[in-house]
């Protein structure tokens, strides 16, 4: 129960404020733990941080994986953009901080890890040569989405606009619409 809470804390922590915000004095004292066992299971911050890129993306990946069984292209790319509208918030605002520090918090095995999406998404397209294009459009549009829906809806109730934003359902569909054919 202890290391659970000492990543889940972690990953929230590292969310808001990023690696370079966080010291390990104010992780466990979020955490309501002691150091010491923070160091039983961790040898420190990077340790921890970077357990929890790995096992994020691990899952990612396992539920990308699943893509492969699918018959149809069109259904792939249904899949891969539920999965991608579906991850933690944390993982989201993680890795968008991760992005504007130049990503150099994230080690090697965990960069090849992340390529595996790339990987992966080869089996959508035949258009290996837009492969990184639409996947910048898919994980940005996604990213965006998630991690702005709340600021557009406080936007237009407080300027009194009638304007009905796109459900997480709408988004996907239309991103779909947008994307199948770059495929």
């Amino acid at each position: 129960m202890s290391k659970q809470k000492i990543i889940n804390t972690a990953l929230e922590m590292f969310a808001k404020k990023g690696y370079n915000g966080i010291s390990v004095d104010s992780l466990v004292e979020k955490a309501n733990v002691n150091k010491s066992t923070l160091y039983y299971y961790f040898k420190g911050k990077k340790e921890l941080f970077d357990f929890i890129i790995e096992e994020e993306f691990s899952k990612l990946i396992e539920k990308l994986k699943t893509i492969s069984d699918i018959k149809s292209k069109e259904a792939k790319l249904k899949t891969f953009i539920d999965i991608f509208m579906n991850r933690k918030i944390e993982l989201v605002k993680l890795m968008e901080r991760e992005m504007l520090d130049g990503s150099k918090n994230i080690k090697k095995e965990n960069l090849k890890l992340m390529f595996e999406v790339y990987n992966i998404f080869g089996q959508i397209t035949t258009k290996k040569e837009d492969i990184p294009f639409v996947l910048d459009l898919i994980i940005g549009s996604t990213n965006h989405h998630i991690l702005s829906y709340n600021l557009k809806k406080n936007i237009l109730e407080n300027v009194k606009k009638n304007i009905k934003l796109k459900t997480k359902e709408e988004f996907k569909e239309k991103l779909f619409n947008t994307t199948k054919g770059l495929i």
